[in-house]
């Protein structure tokens, strides 16, 4: 919401707030109120009004709900639970399914399984009795089985998912299938995650490839999980940590090349916006480029190596400046911005604008670059005097602030 839709909204309340006062019994002016709170953001003042709806209108069952589920989200779970508690509590013979389902998504949110499940039983006893419970509640009554480490009995609930083979219960096998894989119980997630991809088309079918991905890296079966990485990352090309464990796994296998091809930028990176409000490219992230930066200089690409690093370098310098405002006030600011200009994807082609920095910090990148990790306390006086000429130069072209690539 942009500050005009904001302001209009918040209008819209002060004028509500004025009819509500002139006529305090018009409980549709009290809905669209409480509404406007929600819409402003403010989830308390929404919750309670939603709340003080429910108390002149104890029969709307809607209105407490969407207060209790407000209140939950203002992490105020006691007093959600405490409503939807209340609520079943004044109706022992006959009670809303939608209240007995949000006070176990309530509770099992809470990891208050134990006390969820006595409510899922509870309400099958009284409410359900001779009849078949709600898939929904059954459903969640496994899952707490699950958490309380009664898989037998969970298995023999979730039976019924694998008997009705209905694609709207997608969301059901889905929370089956976290539900396993958050407890570690891989090969029962698997399963579930399996059901699901079989599903062609199936919603979030990206998501679903992802975890069958990880399950078999946790199985410890690579080429399965590299095949779903490849996958999933067919769908979240943007994900940056699925792209880098798949790269990770690739170069496990010795497959450098394939492992470069997967983080380099796309031909048409140039362009691309990068500059928008949007989610910048995932070839622009420091995760995928450091990785890169591995691969190139494990192989002695000492060339790439720099021109992928360097404008991560120069990005941190320019952060770091900007920093010095409070410090040193806005003229230093200005003079150093002036001086080193923010910092642009030219400058991995060398285009730097910085008078002095660009030929000695790229030197000084190559340098270390080609300098193995472990064994630098060996290498000849003519690499060190090197590394010392160029840092000093390097320093005094940033104005004598330390980079250290490690």
């Amino acid at each position: 919401m942009n500050c005009s839709e904001r302001g209009d909204v918040a209008r819209a309340r002060l004028c509500l707030s004025k009819a509500i006062r002139a006529d305090p019994n018009d409980i549709a002016l009290r809905v669209l109120h409480a509404s406007l709170y929600a819409k402003l953001g403010d989830c308390q003042r929404a919750a309670e009004s939603y709340e003080q709806i429910s108390r002149v209108c104890p029969e709307d069952v809607e209105v407490l709900k969407i207060s209790a589920k407000l209140y939950t989200e203002c992490g105020q779970t006691e007093r959600s639970i405490s409503i939807l508690e209340n609520y079943l509590k004044g109706h022992p013979s006959g009670a809303d399914f939608g209240v007995i389902d949000l006070l176990a998504a309530v509770l099992m949110e809470t990891n208050a399984h134990n006390n969820a499940l006595k409510h899922i039983e509870h309400a099958h006893q009284v409410y359900y009795s001779g009849k078949e419970m709600p898939l929904q509640l059954k459903i969640k009554a496994g899952i707490c089985h699950v958490h309380l480490g009664n898989i037998e009995k969970s298995e023999i609930i979730f039976s019924d998912l694998e008997s009705e083979s209905d694609p709207n219960h997608a969301g059901l096998i889905t929370d089956v299938a976290d539900a396993f894989m958050s407890l570690g119980h891989f090969h029962a997630a698997l399963k579930y995650y399996l059901m699901l991809e079989s599903n062609a088309g199936i919603e979030n079918e990206g998501y679903i490839h992802l975890k069958i991905a990880q399950c078999y890296l946790s199985l410890k079966d690579r080429v399965k999980a590299v095949t779903f990485f490849y996958k999933a990352l067919h769908a979240l090309e943007d994900n940056v940590d699925c792209r880098s464990t798949l790269a990770s796994l690739i170069l496990e296998d010795g497959k450098e090349d394939e492992a470069i091809s997967l983080l380099s930028p796309p031909e048409n990176s140039d362009s691309v916006n990068s500059s928008s409000d949007k989610q910048k490219p995932w070839w622009l992230d420091g995760k995928i480029k450091l990785k890169l930066c591995h691969i190139y200089r494990a192989k002695g690409m000492f060339e790439d190596f720099v021109n992928t690093i360097f404008p991560l370098v120069r990005e941190s310098l320019y952060v770091k400046t900007l920093r010095q405002k409070h410090a040193c006030g806005p003229g230093y600011i200005k003079y150093h911005h002036n001086k080193m200009g923010p910092p642009t994807e030219s400058a991995s082609q060398g285009t730097l604008g910085v008078t002095g920095f660009s030929k000695d910090a790229k030197n000084l990148l190559i340098t270390i670059s080609m300098w193995d990790v472990e064994d630098r306390q060996q290498k000849d006086s003519h690499g060190q005097k090197n590394i010392r000429v160029y840092s000093r130069r390097f320093k005094r072209g940033t104005n004598g602030k330390e980079v250290v690539i490690a």
